[in-house]
């Protein structure tokens, strides 16, 4: 029926008719029968619907048509259902049902169902009308555990030495006259019958389809049937044994956070079992505090300077640091084999309000260390909700074991502010102390107040560090500052162990900066075929596109060699993939790849995971260099067993002359033994986070500077081999002629050769000397005295957080943004946008308190700020 549309008269029809069209309708590619009950009850004694079963099931009838479009046409007028006998067909509108007759018979019943708008299309739906067979009860262990659903037990014996006895979990099951079986336990009509072999049935108790059966002593046979209005099942035999069943096994549920039993000192923690029993029933996840099963396990922990444990109950309580894992036991009070299982958990105590701590947060507060390498202690703070006004205290270790030899601003500490500290005045005592300045927020449950370096000169088993806070106060008064806690007061986070350890056969003579744990475990690490998408990232040197570095990417690039060489023609791969073939950098795919990455794997080399160069110009009066240097895994670098050299060149004569009056502030020149270096080698300092890199005042005002990396990595033992040397050239045109040279890098002569030239891997050009641009300046300032800001628990990484703006009076200057310990957030070095770089954990810290850096390229007009963002707790833990 169509009807044309009025023309542009208003209100007047121009034409109207009616015609006919000729309608395609389209034809189902299938359909999809079934109902809401996959059995129907028939009528009678044995009738299913005693358990549950309907004799009624609504009919869905749909269309799929090949474009992907569905049509229900259960309740359609044209849709003709034939029912066999036994079924009847009832209508509701839109809603088709069907019901068993009350002459039905079990069995399947065919329904036709047929289309008129699609002649000749006719659907079958099977109805399954069943009775019941017969009813049966099964016991089966309680409390239920994994799998014991098919362990079925007979027997009911005492447990141990408790007095308990094992009780039994009823199930009563139905057997439908199609076969299938079903759980009926629930049913409210279920009637439990039962006699008994000895003279007190009242012993027997059945609640909730529990069997428990009281008596010590007692024993016997228990004859159980379970019954329905026109249903009886066999009986079942259960024995009652007084003869005990004894602990074969004990396993203790770990502590979480990897067994890191953290928090104030007496802090406690349920510790929870598993135990497995002679008979091979199991109680999992048991927690004595309720005594249910009294005297079954005795608890005990060592040492008990660090953890105690109630060993009745289990409940562990938190006393004190440990350098080593401590151990949680749980032995079987039993007449018979002695059974036990053992737990090894890390005792870190945190600070309360006014405590300091020493160390590190997780695992260990210090763990064991080498005479002659130094290492770094953390020492942090708990100012609650007080901003520090003034802080001063003293660490103290013993003279013979330990020397300090540096101590250095913690993140949280203002650069602006004062700091102060002595490591001299006494040979076992570092004092440190200062204030905020004015108008910085200084708070927080864990405030990063400084770093101490130790070095261990004498070998112990444990040698204490331990403190005393003397001043720790608030904003007041100033004749009289109120402290935060009551002083002078001993350390109680802050008392740790260290182990030192006798030296190995060769050592550094250099002080050692331990880098930060590696957070990275196969939990985390997402693999698969071929992943587009890598989660948390892809990790360095993953060509054959598993998310992760391994053997296999060694095997998959020489592969991929193979194939180009062999059919001339090179495999396409995705550019995040695409990306690590060229392993050494050299701007070619060949073998020299192949035997770069099989170092790394093996931890020879280092991947080259960035490399920036930034130039003396008008904004910038350094030179400077930066190279990330990571493992497998992405682990980065770190000093103990990596040295980068830098190798400049430049074909002007002078440059050697002007590399050796340039000025460095971080890394320095290397002499080595003979003259046959092309241009110069500077060893770079380490800055951090696998970040090697040199900066230098320099008048080499010149063009197409080389940059070339050259690794040297060593063992434990602080020995290196030619296989752990590698300078990195790229093979374009070769710029320069063969050389070769000498040198001592950590008491290691190391030889640098290139047998038929190089050249540079990056170039740099200096547009000018650092004399000229150090007569510019800028003076910068933040937008804001501080900024504070706060972010729900379960942010995403990638989250802005906050943005914070350093502006200058000078036009056009180029600021750079920068954080140290800024984790789990990241800033944007251009912008200042902050973001969320890891996931937040509200009951780790709620608080975090960022200082931010703002310069004019890093060295002109230097400022920071604070940034407090608050960790808005979301994740709801259990009690």
């Amino acid at each position: 029926e169509v009807f044309w549309s009025p023309a542009s008269c208003p209100n007047t029809t121009i034409a109207s008719g009616t015609g006919w069209v000729n309608v395609s309708i389209p034809i189902p590619a299938r359909f999809l029968l079934g109902s809401n009950e996959t059995v129907l009850s028939a009528p009678g004694s044995a009738g299913s619907s005693v358990i549950g079963i309907s004799s009624v099931a609504s009919i869905t009838v749909v269309a799929l048509y090949p474009n992907g479009a569905t049509q229900y046409l259960s309740g359609d007028p044209r849709t003709v259902y034939s029912m066999p006998q036994g079924l009847t067909l009832i209508k509701f509108g839109n809603v088709t049902l069907v019901q068993v007759n009350a002459n039905a018979s079990p069995g399947i019943y065919r329904a036709n169902v047929s289309f008129a708008q699609f002649a000749g299309i006719k659907q079958v739906l099977n109805i399954t009308v069943v009775n019941v067979r017969s009813i049966s009860v099964s016991a089966f262990p309680y409390p239920p555990y994994y799998r014991s659903s098919i362990s079925p037990i007979t027997t009911l014996s005492l447990i141990a030495s408790t007095g308990v006895r094992q009780k039994a979990l009823l199930v009563t099951t139905a057997v439908l006259t199609n076969g299938a079986l079903r759980d009926i336990s629930h049913l409210p009509a279920l009637r439990f019958q039962n006699s008994t072999s000895f003279d007190n049935p009242n012993a027997l108790d059945i609640t909730n389809n529990v069997l428990s059966v009281t008596g010590t002593y007692l024993s016997g046979l228990v004859f159980l049937s379970v019954s329905l209005p026109t249903l009886q099942s066999t009986s079942l035999v259960i024995a009652i044994s007084s003869t005990p069943v004894l602990v074969t096994a004990i396993a203790l549920e770990p502590f979480p956070s990897n067994n890191l039993f953290t928090g104030l000192k007496g802090a406690v923690y349920q510790v929870v079992v598993n135990i497995t029993l002679s008979d091979n029933t199991t109680y999992e996840r048991l927690a004595l505090a309720d005594q249910t099963l009294p005297n079954l396990i005795t608890f005990s922990a060592n040492p008990s300077s660090a953890i105690a444990i109630d060993p009745t109950t289990g409940i562990a309580t938190l006393v004190g640091n440990y350098l080593y894992p401590a151990t949680v036991r749980a032995t079987a009070v039993q007449t018979g084999p002695i059974v036990s299982g053992t737990l090894s958990v890390l005792c870190n105590l945190q600070p309360g309000v006014g405590d300091i701590d020493l160390g590190d947060t997780l695992g260990v507060p210090i763990s064991a260390q080498k005479v002659g390498s130094a290492f770094n202690v953390s020492v942090r703070v708990n100012s609650g909700t007080d901003v520090l006004n003034s802080v001063g205290y003293d660490i103290m270790f013993d003279p013979a074991v330990l020397t300090a030899v540096a101590v250095t601003q913690g993140q949280d500490w203002p650069s602006a502010g004062i700091f102060f500290y002595s490591v001299n005045d006494a040979s076992n005592i570092v004092s440190i102390g200062g204030s905020p300045v004015n108008g910085t927020l200084v708070l927080g449950s864990m405030l990063h107040l400084a770093t101490v370096t130790l070095l261990p000169i004498g070998a112990s088993a444990s040698s204490d560090i331990t403190g005393v806070v003397r001043v720790l106060s608030k904003p007041g008064s100033v004749d009289v500052p109120p402290n935060i806690a009551p002083l002078p007061a001993n350390f109680t986070a802050g008392a740790v162990q260290v182990a030192i350890l006798a030296p190995s056969l060769r050592r550094r003579s250099v002080p050692i900066v331990t880098p930060p744990p590696l957070q990275r475990s196969l939990a985390r690490r997402q693999t698969c075929s071929s992943c587009s998408v890598c989660s948390p990232t892809r990790e360095t040197g993953d060509v054959d596109g598993n998310c992760v570095f391994e053997v296999m990417d060694v095997l998959f690039l020489q592969l991929f060699y193979l194939t180009t060489v062999t059919t001339g023609i090179q495999p396409q791969l995705p550019s995040e993939r695409a990306q690590y073939l060229d392993a050494d950098l050299d701007g070619v795919v060949d073998p020299n790849d192949v035997a770069f990455m099989l170092r790394v794997y093996f931890r020879l080399l280092r991947f080259v995971a960035g490399f920036t160069i930034t130039p003396v110009n008008s904004s910038h009066c350094r030179l400077a260099v930066n190279v990330t240097l990571v493992g497998p895994g992405d682990r980065p670098a770190d000093s103990n067993t990596t040295v980068l050299l830098l190798h400049l060149t430049h074909p002007s004569p002078s440059f050697q002359q002007l590399l050796a009056v340039s000025n460095f502030t971080v890394g320095g020149l290397v002499t080595p033994y003979d003259q046959g270096l092309i241009g110069g080698l500077v060893q770079t300092g380490y800055l951090g986070g696998g970040v090697f890199g040199f900066e230098a005042y320099t008048d080499a005002n010149l063009t197409n500077i080389g940059v070339s990396p050259v690794q040297v990595t060593f063992d434990s033992l602080g020995v290196t081999s030619p296989l752990r040397v590698a300078p990195m050239y790229a093979q374009t045109t070769l710029q320069y002629g063969a050389f070769g040279t000498t040198l001592e890098v950590l008491r290691n002569n190391v030889t640098l050769r290139s047998l038929s030239g190089f050249s540079p891997l990056r170039t740099t050009s200096n547009s000018l000397a650092s004399t000229q641009c150090l007569l510019q300046s800028a003076k910068l300032v933040f937008d804001a005295p501080y900024y504070s800001t706060s972010v729900p628990e379960n942010a995403t990484v990638g989250t802005p957080v906050l943005q914070v703006r350093a502006v200058s009076q000078k036009p056009g200057v180029t600021v750079a943004y920068y954080g140290t310990y800024l984790r789990p957030f990241g800033i944007n070095a251009t912008t200042g946008l902050i973001t969320l770089q890891q996931p937040l954990d509200y009951g780790a810290k709620t608080q975090h308190n960022l200082t931010v850096f703002a310069s004019y390229y890093r060295w002109l007009s230097n400022i920071s700020t604070l940034v407090i963002v608050d960790v808005i707790n979301v994740i709801k833990l259990p009690p």
